[in-house]
């Protein structure tokens, strides 16, 4: 059965970690990072520029083929 609770949520546009509801005295990480025009959710920091670097490689291997 799916859970809809965390599909609500969405996951790391990088990782695909799901983010979940913080603990009790936790806090809960979600940045969203406009990229081209398109908003992109990252859990942690350092998800941003590897996924603008992939990006940029993917779009030079599409180039090519």
């Amino acid at each position: 059965m799916i859970n809809n609770n965390n599909e609500s949520r969405g996951k790391c546009a990088l990782c695909g970690r799901t983010f979940t509801e913080p603990k009790e005295g936790e806090k809960s990480f979600m940045i969203q990072e406009v990229i081209d025009g398109t908003p992109y959710k990252f859990d942690k920091m350092d998800c941003i520029p590897m996924f603008k670097r992939l990006e940029v490689y993917m779009e030079m291997i599409s180039e090519n083929y």
